[in-house]
């Protein structure tokens, strides 16, 4: 079933996220805050550093997220990011998510949920959950936050809440993918997998 090909960029960088947005084009991000771009099978590093990237996301017409260290959120239109976060003091963002083309939701320190979009964001009241590492929707609209010591928040279509019954782990929670509509799996340390289901 096919096989693993090493593509050596001329960036020597610790690389820690990666978003497609279709088979041939999408953006790899690097500890040291380089943007790299994707497509027709070439990189192109961005000149411009930034803060680290830990999370990238794109939308089918390739506008995405990106979100890092020390407040670090950026958005990319047209093939061009712009930082959107100069004075808001949010502390590291660790996750972004499309819920919509055109809405964004990341997650970060002291169990941060911020809604964002081309309008500007919005803070959601906090569950009082510790950092929080990875988010991820469905097709429904319906999410899961993840995060340390097993932190999971859900969200319904319109609110984030604390779910019924309490994640079963206590090790912090690192990534979250949706398998379909009613089923969800997580992954954490320690070797940790979870799964969900409706």
């Amino acid at each position: 079933g096919g096989r693993w090909m090493v593509l050596q960029g001329d960036v020597e960088e610790t690389f820690i996220a990666i978003a497609l947005d279709s088979p041939v084009s999408g953006w790899i991000a690097s500890a040291k805050g380089t943007l790299l771009e994707l497509g027709d099978n070439e990189l192109r590093p961005l000149g411009a550093k930034r803060q680290s990237v830990f999370g990238l996301a794109l939308d089918d017409v390739g506008d995405g997220w990106a979100v890092g260290a020390s407040n670090s959120l950026m958005r990319l239109t047209q093939g061009a990011w712009k930082t959107r976060t100069n004075a808001l003091q949010l502390g590291t963002l660790n996750g972004v998510s499309h819920r919509s083309p055109g809405e964004a939701w990341a997650v970060g320190e002291h169990g941060l949920l911020l809604r964002v979009d081309d309008r500007g964001w919005e803070i959601h009241p906090s569950l009082g959950l510790p950092d929080l590492y990875a988010v991820a929707f469905n097709r429904r609209g319906e999410g899961w936050a993840v995060g340390e010591q097993g932190a999971t928040a859900w969200f319904d279509g319109e609110n984030w809440q604390l779910p019924l019954a309490s994640s079963p782990a206590t090790v912090a929670l690192r990534s979250v993918a949706w398998l379909n509509d009613d089923e969800a799996w997580a992954v954490g340390e320690r070797g940790l997998i979870l799964r969900w289901r409706r």
